[in-house]
């Protein structure tokens, strides 16, 4: 369960594993970082596939770490919680690190989809997951205070878990 928890942490912002590049202007970055900031309450449930689902919260807190060009962000429940996600311009990609107690910095690579305001991330999580696991997450902003997110996580290609989550801003 604590391995369960830790995964949702991770990924409820934004994702694991490698993507392929799109490039964006920096314009479209610090809009689409701005549309994140501030205070979130995520509700939904996960389901791991031997078991109920179950029902989850969650209060994150994001700001600016640079304006317009990365953010960073806390968790109420997690301590010490933090992260942040900026744009690599050179690789057309975000990238989202979340640091959660004395594990080490988990680092995932995401692209971004403009026309339907949506990241996605495709991969493994080394150092949380086995090799032969994936796990595949979309975050998607449906309008200006809500957001919803999915994730799947595989073994051996077979799913395993799921969750899906709706953040909505609370300030």
């Amino acid at each position: 369960m604590k391995n369960i928890i830790l995964i949702l942490a991770v990924v409820s912002l934004g994702g694991c594993g490698k993507t392929e590049p799109g490039k964006l202007s920096a314009k479209q970055v610090e809009e689409i970082l701005a549309a994140q900031i501030g205070e979130w309450e995520s509700t939904g449930q996960f389901q791991p596939a031997k078991g109920p689902p179950q029902n989850s919260r969650t209060l994150t807190e994001v700001r600016w770490k640079e304006k317009g060009k990365s953010t960073q962000f806390s968790e109420a429940q997690i301590a010490p919680p933090g992260g942040g996600r900026e744009y690599d311009a050179d690789r057309g990609i975000f990238i989202l690190r979340h640091k959660q107690g004395n594990m080490p910095v988990k680092v995932a690579e995401e692209r971004y989809d403009p026309a339907t305001r949506t990241f996605r991330s495709k991969g493994g999580l080394p150092g949380i997951l086995p090799k032969n696991w994936s796990v595949e997450t979309a975050w998607q902003q449906i309008d200006k205070d809500t957001s919803k997110w999915t994730m799947k996580i595989f073994e051996h290609d077979r799913l395993d878990f799921t969750s899906e989550q709706v953040a909505r801003r609370v300030k």
